[in-house]
């Protein structure tokens, strides 16, 4: 319980804090190299919510057993910790981290829909698992 009150201050605050700098917060998380332009402005408002209802939800029930803020704060703690890694990956002299440079083409490329097709959505790598069908046989 003392570990989600201190969670709920620490979200709050860090909520708070960036919904005061709101103009500002779409060209820091661009600074880290990850989203730029409409996507930074998205990822700032999905985290601030992230945070608020976070926070919100650890100071006021403390007590909860629901499962909804912690799967929230989760999230919200992985996203700020790829931007972490991608700061230093990126001030390194690494550039932009594999994951995230492929990130749109292989979520365009992952799900087949070509006609033909059956079975679950599979990608390039594992097409050959999975050849189209052309004719099924109904059971008789």
């Amino acid at each position: 319980m003392v570990l989600r009150l201190v969670l709920g201050a620490i979200y709050t605050a860090m909520g708070t804090g960036q919904l005061a700098s709101l103009g500002e917060m779409p060209a820091i998380l661009g600074g880290y190299g990850l989203v730029n332009d409409a996507a930074a402005t998205l990822l700032t408002v999905v985290l601030i919510v992230g945070e608020l209802v976070c926070g919100v939800w650890f100071l006021a029930r403390p007590r909860s057993a629901a499962i909804a803020p912690v799967w929230v704060y989760t999230a919200v703690s992985l996203v700020w910790g790829a931007l972490a890694v991608q700061a230093f990956r990126t001030r390194a002299g690494g550039g932009q981290l594999r994951l995230f440079r492929e990130l749109p083409s292989a979520a365009a490329r992952l799900v087949r829909t070509g006609p033909g097709h059956a079975g679950p959505p599979v990608c390039r790598r594992t097409a050959a698992l999975h050849p189209p069908v052309r004719g099924l046989a109904r059971p008789t």
